[in-house]
């Protein structure tokens, strides 16, 4: 029996909490689509490197006299943390279509969750829909 949408995992990719934080212009659709699955009672997820992607971020934007910190940790509190594994791992490097190295990681996490993606970076969007993915927003 498969899970219903609702229920499903959401996974969240870097792209859209960086969008979420940074007041990007798809911040409205991603809050959406995470309070959505919040509410329908669906687990919401992301790998631990969306932890040290962001935290690269954060610096960044410090170095440039803007603090995030603050928006940063309260998103990042929303998601439940996955482990890169060695099985994380070895799905990566199946993955037949192009695709960044680290995007290759959160899709193999997604896949390995059987859960919906949350992302806002094209590509990434593209591969996750060539591997039978339901992308949102």
């Amino acid at each position: 029996m498969q899970t219903p949408i609702a229920a499903k995992p959401l996974y969240v990719d870097s792209s859209a909490l960086l969008q979420r934080v940074l007041n990007g212009s798809d911040a409205g659709a991603i809050d959406a689509a995470t309070d959505q699955r919040t509410a329908s009672g669906g687990r919401v997820m992301s790998s631990r490197l969306l932890w040290l992607e962001t935290r690269r971020v954060e610096i960044r934007e410090l170095l440039a006299g803007r603090d995030i910190r603050i928006p940063l940790r309260e998103a990042l509190a929303t998601l439940d943390q996955l482990p890169v594994t060695e099985e994380v791992w070895q799905r990566a490097a199946a993955i037949d279509c192009h695709v960044k190295t680290l995007d290759s990681l959160h899709l193999a996490t997604c896949l390995l969750a059987e859960a919906d993606l949350l992302a806002a970076d094209s590509q990434l969007r593209a591969a996750a829909t060539s591997l039978g993915l339901r992308v949102l927003p």
